[in-house]
């Protein structure tokens, strides 16, 4: 199952299965196996998820056991991850814990 975010979301967001793309911006808690935001978007607020691959803005706190990002994202967080990998061009403010997850 894939789950696709179009617009501006405001509140708490649980999505059990399937991927969440955020096409737009999202305030609050979201929680999903995997969430791709995309370029021109922006999270804010608490994420849970099995990957994370961010192309877009994300602020907040991101606990994850893979996250991802690419050239064109912008991070303003707290990252939590047994698996970060940031690849040149990425821009990142914050902290990092790089540990396995309970």
């Amino acid at each position: 199952m894939q789950i696709n975010i179009e617009g501006k979301i405001k509140g708490d967001l649980l999505i059990q299965e399937g991927i969440v793309f955020v096409g737009g911006e999202i305030s609050g808690d979201l929680e999903a196996s995997k969430v791709a935001v995309q370029e021109q978007s922006k999270f804010d607020g608490n994420l849970v998820a099995d990957f994370l691959v961010s192309m877009g803005q994300v602020k907040g706190v991101c606990h994850c056991k893979k996250i991802q990002l690419k050239e064109s994202s912008e991070t303003s967080a707290i990252l939590v991850s047994e698996d970060i990998r940031i690849e040149d061009g990425a821009r990142i403010a914050g902290s990092i814990q790089n540990f396995p997850q309970k």
